[in-house]
C-alpha cells in the first residue's frame, strides 16, 4: 500500500504565496488553495482536501497561475505611530512541564 502525501507541495507553495504576495492576515495553503485561517476548519485527517472554508471561499487558487481574489484580502487600516507595551498583565503566568 502506498501513501499518497502533499506535505512537500503544500510547504513549497506556502513560501511561493509567502513570498511573493503581501496578504496581511493568517492563511492557510492547502490543496492549491489560500483559505483564510480563522474561516477554515480540519473537515477530514485522511483526505487530501482536509482544510475547508465552506461560509468563505479561498482569497486565492494556484494552478499554472496565481489567482488572487484582492478584493476578499483584508486591508491594514492602521494609522499612526506603532505603540510598543512594555508592561504585562500580571493575570498571565507561565508553566514549563
Amino acid at each position: 500500500m502506498e501513501l499518497k502525501n502533499d506535505a512537500v507541495d503544500n510547504f513549497l507553495g506556502s513560501l511561493m504565496v509567502a513570498g511573493h504576495y503581501r496578504i496581511p492576515e493568517v492563511t492557510i495553503y492547502f490543496g492549491n488553495k489560500i483559505l483564510r485561517g480563522n474561516r477554515s476548519t480540519k473537515n477530514s485527517t485522511g483526505k487530501i482536501v482536509a482544510f475547508e472554508s465552506p461560509n468563505f471561499g479561498p482569497l486565492g487558487e494556484v494552478g499554472v497561475n496565481f489567482d488572487i481574489k484582492w478584493h476578499k484580502v483584508l486591508r491594514n487600516n492602521f494609522e499612526g505611530d506603532l505603540r510598543i507595551f512594555t508592561e504585562m498583565s500580571s493575570e498571565v503566568s507561565v508553566i514549563k512541564i
